[in-house]
Order: C-alpha cells, then sequence, then structure tokens
C-alpha cells in the first residue's frame, strides 16, 4: 500500500470517529431530483448530477 493510501485511510477513520452512530453512508433519495444515490453521511444530501448543476461554470 502506498503512503499516499494509506494516509487517505487514515483520516477516512478519523473522519468516521467524529460522526454521530447514525451518520453512516447509505442510499438516500437527492432533495433536488428524488433520484436515489449513495450517500456519504448526513452531510451528502444531492446526488452528484445535482451538485454538479449548482456549481458555478468558473469553478
Amino acid at each position: 500500500m502506498s503512503e499516499s493510501d494509506t494516509s487517505s485511510l487514515e483520516s477516512e477513520e478519523l473522519v468516521m470517529e467524529h460522526r454521530a452512530a447514525s451518520d453512516v453512508p447509505t442510499e438516500r433519495k437527492c432533495m433536488s431530483c428524488g433520484e436515489k444515490f449513495a450517500s456519504e453521511g448526513w452531510h451528502n444530501r444531492l446526488c452528484l448530477r445535482c451538485r454538479k448543476r449548482s456549481e458555478p461554470d468558473f469553478v
């Protein structure tokens, strides 16, 4: 395993330690279009298509 893979795993574990027990990745409905998608947790409520659509073009 490379060093960057290891640091990525460590940071992911750190994030999971600081989340509420019920804040887990799961399938959710997008708040914009209603399509089901693989959500990373409470903070992730828009599917990728809707997130891309809401980004400004200059980003």
